[in-house]
């Protein structure tokens, strides 16, 4: 096979799996490929060139280390092409990332950004997006200013985003609920933009307002999934010292709260202009803000929260309660970690409280 900065771990991992043993014991920072929850999500995207920026290791160097151990096992001599420019380091991918982000908030050309991404960042982690928007709000710069650069950045990044895979997690985890929930909210705001399409001449067609009532209704579950975010997510995330997902999406999520109730007041009065102006708008702040979930949030949070903690959010999540949808099934099915009394069966099962949420069952309940 040929090695170079552009092979990816999981590639490399599922032909050879001798070598996730051989890169742990190589790099303590390669541990993390032993993590199954790193493996769904940052291993089935990272490159060559993204770990040895990682573990501050020159890329030539990795490639032929590999190398050597492929062939040694194997018998056969791996080619070997890495004359591209050399990584570079974690500290300046970001340098590089904000560098372009600041151009573009002094008006520099999307196109420009895209090119110069391209060609200075092979790809991009959903970490290194996060830590480059806590950096510009540790620099000084208003969370409201980031929060308004959050669409072009993404902008400008989301060819790399697209190439990440979708993630894999279990039924009923956090996670997963999130985005069956997606699934219906790009939908309905879909359909919003549809109906503005509609009512585009000047004329709402019969039921065209019931409609969109209807779809606005429906719309109101955004309250539950954005709390379930901001009440149980993003407080583990900033126990990890992560606080600008939290920042900049609460912010984008009080956006999208006042557009669905002014959106909804136009369609009791049935505005039609003001309709019309501001359903597409609020459409795509919804999807867009699906999208920053699933591309930089989630993959983030399954990066750096352990399953004892996601468990801590189910907890919270099946106390708040659910619109959009429920969680598919009970998870976790089993605790997470030692069970602290001696001879305990360490099955932990699921009950419903007189409020009907499934809950675990503490150990002070046994």
């Amino acid at each position: 096979m040929k090695l170079n900065g552009e092979t990816r771990i999981n590639q490399l991992l599922t032909e050879y799996p001798f070598l996730e043993d051989f890169l742990a014991a190589y790099h303590p920072k390669f541990e993390m490929l032993r993590n199954r929850m790193a493996r769904a999500t940052i291993g089935r995207i990272a490159t060559l060139r993204t770990v040895a920026g990682i573990a501050d290791i020159d890329l030539v160097v990795l490639v032929r280390v590999i190398a050597a151990e492929l062939e040694a096992r194997t018998g056969v001599k791996p080619q070997l092409t890495v004359d591209a420019p050399p990584a570079l380091k974690r500290d300046g991918r970001l340098e590089e990332l904000k560098a372009i982000i600041l151009e573009l908030h002094d008006g520099g050309d999307l196109e420009d950004a895209r090119a110069r991404f391209a060609t200075a960042l092979q790809d991009v982690e959903a970490t290194e997006i996060a830590e480059m928007e806590e950096q510009l709000i540790r620099g000084g710069m208003p969370v409201s200013e980031v929060q308004r650069l959050c669409d072009v950045h993404i902008g400008a990044f989301r060819e790399a985003l697209d190439q990440h895979d979708e993630i894999p997690v279990p039924a009923g985890h956090p996670v997963d609920t999130y985005m069956a929930a997606n699934r219906l909210i790009t939908g309905l705001a879909n359909h919003l933009g549809a109906l503005a399409i509609e009512m585009d001449g000047g004329v709402a067609p019969f039921g065209a307002f019931d409609r969109a009532a209807g779809v606005l209704e429906a719309l109101a579950g955004l309250e539950n999934h954005y709390e379930r975010k901001e009440f149980q997510l993003f407080p583990l995330l900033e126990r990890h010292r992560i606080t600008g997902p939290s920042q900049v999406m609460s912010g984008i999520h009080g956006q999208i709260r006042r557009a669905r109730k002014e959106l909804a007041t136009a369609v009791t009065r049935q505005d039609i202009v003001t309709f019309v102006a501001d359903a597409p708008a609020l459409a795509r702040d919804i999807v867009e803000m699906v999208y920053k979930e699933e591309k930089i949030l989630f993959p983030l949070a399954l990066q750096r929260l352990d399953d004892r903690e996601w468990a801590e959010i189910r907890r919270g999540e099946d106390e708040l309660g659910y619109v959009l949808v429920r969680p598919a099934a009970d998870w976790p099915r089993r605790r997470v970690g030692p069970v602290d009394r001696p001879g305990a069966d360490e099955s932990v099962p699921f009950q419903r409280d007189q409020a009907g949420l499934v809950r675990l069952v503490d150990e002070a309940d046994s």
